[in-house]
């Protein structure tokens, strides 16, 4: 697993209820999910800015920052929070922000003493009452100078196991910039470099057991992704043929298997792309496979060079996250999926029928979740209001079962429109058959659920599931019975 770190930016405003000042330009309401539980949730704090960079192994705890001109406080909240919540800075008044989080949700990892000249990895622990304890990590002696030995004090952890008690990141040693694992019986211990090249590694992410360690590193080859066990040491994974080694591995599977971060490919005189680096994900069987590219529907361009890089992964790697191009800004969050293959995040949620994102520009995705449903991360929304955020996937995405998962879509055809409508009313009652896109409904029958399905993401469009699905012209009697009875609740009968 991976929790990437906050971005400085400019602040907008003053500290004080900058948080109440942030909801009543965004109308904050509480996240209202799509009928098969996509969401996405802002969580504020009374800094300038907030951001979320980790997020626990069920998706309901993340750990994150709030601040601005390197002034941070750490932060944490639960799935449901409306604001986000204080962990004490370590030591008191120090500036202090939060990178990630384990995946208990019992261990935030961060640094402390970003105003000063030295930088120290720290932890803060869940205390039996719910407060937080910091201490900064021990070094080999067993002393807590959060730092290797030698060169400036500069420690940064960027990742952390299950229950915490492995932390992984980057220092500066004697050598240079050094990754290094940390366990409280051994310290903060340097795992070195790949043969070649300048002396420089840094460990970006940590299997969710503690074995295995992934980050990068310079060898004879270039910049190069590596993956370590205490079995095998520094391993370099290499890169895709023919190209320049530029390959980076910024996270890892909970299980350890896959690999995710970014390779170099050579150029391609079809699509014109020049060596650059894509999203990519890396496995023993299969080396390095790309990750591929926003489709022109998203706004992609086959012809485009990309600049894409993997951040994260599920527990099994069945779904990743990062950032990759689009013909009109060269950044933007994606989620991929096997069955989904590349999509903008914000994309899949609008999809999904979740209108709470709407307004709101996804910066960065900095966490994900054990199954791959649960997000973190930051945004913006108009006026220059950044605020950390839960995002809820669909199940669909995952599983493929419903193409995008264009929640109401129930012919298939990639819109919400008058079909649909007209499949509900004529089926009112009744079983509702063979539709697409409803998994993740509470029954089979056609009720007010699927109604409210068509009707709050009327107009929405996306890729369709299949195609020729027959769809009936309306009875008239039972269109303007199902205007009449538009949004009025309906009591069921209790079923057995």
């Amino acid at each position: 697993m991976r929790h990437s770190y906050g971005v400085e930016r400019r602040a907008i405003g003053v500290r004080a209820g900058a948080a109440v000042a942030l909801l009543s330009v965004v109308g904050l309401t509480p996240a209202v999910a799509s009928t098969d539980g996509a969401s996405f949730q802002i969580m504020p704090y009374s800094g300038v800015f907030s951001f979320l960079s980790g997020v626990s192994a069920d998706g309901q705890i993340a750990a994150g920052g709030s601040g601005g001109f390197r002034d941070y406080d750490p932060i944490w909240g639960e799935k449901g929070d409306v604001f986000a919540r204080p962990i004490p800075r370590f030591p008191a008044n120090v500036s202090s922000d939060a990178l990630g989080i384990s995946g208990d949700g019992n261990v935030v990892i961060g640094r402390s003493g970003l105003t000063g000249s030295s930088i120290r990895a720290t932890r803060w622990v869940r205390q039996g009452d719910g407060s937080w304890a910091g201490e900064f990590l021990n070094d080999e002696n067993g002393d807590p100078t959060g730092d290797l030995f030698g060169g400036s004090t500069s420690g940064q952890p960027w990742a952390a196991s299950q229950d915490g008690s492995v932390i992984v990141g980057g220092s500066r040693s004697d050598n240079g910039n050094e990754a290094f694992r940390w366990t409280e019986a051994t310290g903060m211990v340097g795992l070195g470099d790949l043969p070649g090249g300048s002396f420089i590694s840094d460990a970006k992410g940590v299997s969710r057991d503690g074995t295995v360690v992934v980050g990068f590193s310079q060898s004879d080859n270039g910049t190069e992704a590596f993956r370590w066990t205490a079995a095998s040491g520094m391993v370099g994974l290499g890169d895709f043929p023919g190209g320049i080694t530029a390959s980076q591995s910024e996270g890892v599977s909970g299980d350890g298997q896959t690999v995710v971060g970014s390779a170099g490919v050579p150029f391609d005189a079809e699509t014109g792309w020049t060596s650059g680096r894509v999203a990519a994900k890396w496995t023993q069987a299969d080396g390095w496979v790309d990750l591929g590219n926003f489709s022109e529907a998203d706004g992609g361009d086959p012809s485009q060079f990309r600049n894409g890089l993997a951040t994260g992964a599920s527990y099994d790697g069945s779904v990743i996250v990062g950032t990759s191009g689009l013909a009109t800004r060269s950044s933007i969050p994606f989620v991929w999926s096997e069955a989904s293959g590349m999509r903008p995040v914000k994309a899949v949620l609008l999809e999904a029928g979740v209108t709470d994102v709407d307004g709101w520009d996804i910066l960065g995705i900095r966490g994900i979740s054990d199954d791959g449903r649960t997000l973190v991360g930051d945004a913006m929304a108009a006026g220059n209001a950044f605020s950390g955020f839960f995002a809820t996937l669909p199940e669909a995405f995952i599983t493929g079962g419903i193409g995008v998962g264009l929640t109401g879509d129930f012919t298939g055809n990639g819109q919400v429109e008058q079909g649909d409508l007209n499949l509900v009313l004529n089926n009112w009652g009744g079983a509702r058959g063979a539709w697409e896109n409803t998994e993740g409904f509470a029954t089979g029958n056609v009720d007010q659920e699927e109604l409210n399905a068509v009707l709050n993401n009327w107009g929405a469009s996306g890729s369709p599931s299949f195609e020729g699905f027959a769809v009936p012209e309306p009875a008239t009697g039972l269109v303007v019975l199902g205007l009449l009875g538009l949004g009025r609740p309906r009591r069921r009968a209790a079923r057995r």
